[in-house]
């Protein structure tokens, strides 16, 4: 008789961050997970992460997303064969919405998956043995000119990081001194590009986004909150630099309507909030495309980490772009037992089976509210 998933286990965890990080809507002192497990009757555990707040994620925090597991599917996983992925990703495709729910399932079925064929997923995705993952650092466009400038050179001199996310957030011409003061003290070797996080408007965006290609910078991220598709097509007609969708879409079908009109050149996969299986969807659709792929950064732990890496590593079209696998290092700890090694702006990928990951079970009950 095959195996069955035979234990559906869902954590709400709260982890200290080793110093508040501030993001466009709101700041924290706290990362906010929800971690998944999923054991079969053999004993075969898969295990998946996802990081949700109501500010950020449609109202959704992690107790809502925890709520969503155990009311609408767990009952739906429950005594099914975990090597039959996609039958469950149709059941449970039938409740609406509840993306970041849907995000865990479907990550926590391919490490079971990677489990019980005893194969790491890089393998099962076809990549052949895994260089370290360079990484983008992130600055945060909360402090002064001077001191954005200061963070990159020291992470560069320091960490030997090789490209810079840059949180454009003063909706002037001062970003511009941004981006001039951070290529100036990183040099031109430096992947650049910006995230706006929505919040400047159309006249600005007009006003100040131009000058950025002067710095080469490669790309901006969610430039202004749009109220309809063809104030994005005005826009992205005007401006000299590839416009990065991120939170624009949920699903394929928004990307390739953004595509079609030619409104975005590149396109953020963040693997814990659409899980591997539709990441797997957009990055082969952004490779038909032409749209360039970034690895996208949900403010992961390592647990989380773990399936970013394995697919950055598994596709050559993705390889021109640090991954935004970083943020794990802002945590004070995790749950993570092992060790993810990092190492001169690069993440080593693990061997193991599955993506890799194991629970801390001391830290779990430490970190778990």
């Amino acid at each position: 008789m095959s195996d069955v998933i035979d234990r559906v286990e869902v954590f709400c965890l709260s982890i200290p961050y080793i110093s508040e990080v501030r993001y466009a809507s709101t700041s924290d002192t706290m990362g906010a997970f929800v971690i998944l497990r999923l054991t079969t009757r053999d004993g075969a555990v898969g295990i998946a992460e996802c990081c949700s707040r109501a500010e950020q994620d449609n109202g959704d925090d992690i107790q809502t997303v925890a709520y969503q597991i155990e009311t609408h599917f767990r009952h739906l996983i429950m005594g099914m064969d975990p090597m039959s992925h996609d039958t469950i990703l149709h059941k449970i495709a039938k409740i609406k919405k509840c993306r970041g729910a849907k995000a865990l399932i479907d990550n926590a079925l391919w490490d079971l998956k990677g489990k019980l064929l005893q194969q790491p997923i890089w393998r099962l995705l076809g990549g052949s043995t895994p260089k370290p993952v360079p990484i983008s650092g992130i600055i945060f466009g909360y402090t002064s000119v001077k001191e954005m400038a200061k963070d990159a050179a020291k992470a560069v001199a320091d960490q030997g990081m090789l490209g810079f996310k840059i949180k454009t957030w003063k909706r002037s011409m001062e970003d511009v001194d941004v981006v001039r003061e951070i290529r100036k003290a990183v040099g031109d070797d430096i992947f650049l590009y910006a995230d706006a996080n929505r919040v400047y408007t159309e006249g600005e965006a007009r006003r100040v986004f131009p000058h950025f290609a002067d710095y080469d910078v490669k790309m901006i991220e969610d430039p202004c909150k749009f109220v309809a598709i063809t104030d994005m097509i005005r826009l992205a007609n005007e401006l000299p630099i590839p416009i990065l969708a991120d939170g624009w879409f949920e699903t394929a079908t928004d990307v390739y309507n953004m595509a079609r009109v030619n409104v975005i050149g590149a396109v953020s996969v963040k693997i814990n909030k659409t899980g591997m299986t539709q990441a797997l969807q957009l990055i082969n659709f952004c490779d038909i495309a032409g749209l360039q792929v970034v690895i996208g950064t949900n403010m992961e732990s390592r647990v989380g980490t773990l399936p970013m890496i394995h697919v950055w590593s598994s596709f050559k079209n993705l390889q021109s772009v640090p991954s935004e696998t970083g943020f794990y290092r802002h945590l004070a700890d995790d749950v993570f037992e092992g060790d993810l090694k990092y190492d001169r702006g690069h993440v080593h990928v693990p061997a193991a089976h599955g993506f890799g990951a194991k629970l801390d079970e001391k830290k779990l009950k430490k970190y778990t509210v």
